[in-house]
């Protein structure tokens, strides 16, 4: 069976995990200590991309048990699974903020994927990139002011940093290998 696509829970108790040992795919977890796991998701339908919310009570995922994959959370007991998306475009990568307010996530509703964030409060929806390629790997600043994304133009692949707030975009790096993801580091 592939487990795939690891995520660790903010306090380092939990690793939630993507794994096709039941058919489709399963979001699970495992205690690294003990090596229990827990089946969270039990549908017919593909689970995946899971990712913990900064507090650990949360996790963030992508289904498609309603035709095309959309943005689920549920509480890390795998509990009160809620839709959040609801369209006919495919989502990808839902990454929480840092705050746990937002998460960011690709959608192709154009002809190219791009960043949108989505309030879990209230549900509303920002689409803050509109660029004419298109872009993934989106990761947030440890300040939730700026987000990291790798953009595929006919150049290659380039890192951009956006400026949430000024809505300014700056290029960080050309040449950068398209298929690695990003993370900030703070120091």
């Amino acid at each position: 069976a592939d487990q795939t696509e690891p995520d660790i829970s903010p306090d380092g108790t939990s690793i939630v995990f993507q794994t096709d040992a039941y058919g489709d795919f399963d979001i699970m977890t495992i205690d690294p200590l003990t090596l229990n796991q827990e089946r969270l998701t039990e549908l017919d339908s593909q689970e995946t991309q899971a990712n913990w919310s900064p507090d650990g009570t949360q996790i963030a995922y992508l289904s498609d048990q309603d035709g095309d994959f959309e943005i689920y959370v549920m509480k890390s007991n795998g509990s009160e699974k809620t839709q959040l998306t609801h369209n006919y475009t495919y989502e990808a990568s839902p990454t929480w903020s840092p705050d746990g307010e937002k998460i960011a996530f690709l959608s192709k509703r154009g002809s190219h994927f791009q960043i949108f964030t989505l309030n879990v409060l209230t549900g509303d929806e920002d689409q803050i990139t509109d660029r004419q390629s298109t872009v993934h790997s989106p990761a947030w600043s440890p300040d939730g002011k700026q987000i990291a994304y790798i953009e595929e133009n006919s150049n290659g692949s380039q890192v951009n940093v956006l400026d949430i707030e000024k809505d300014i975009t700056y290029l960080l790096e050309n040449d950068f290998y398209k298929y690695a993801g990003l993370t900030w580091v703070d120091h």
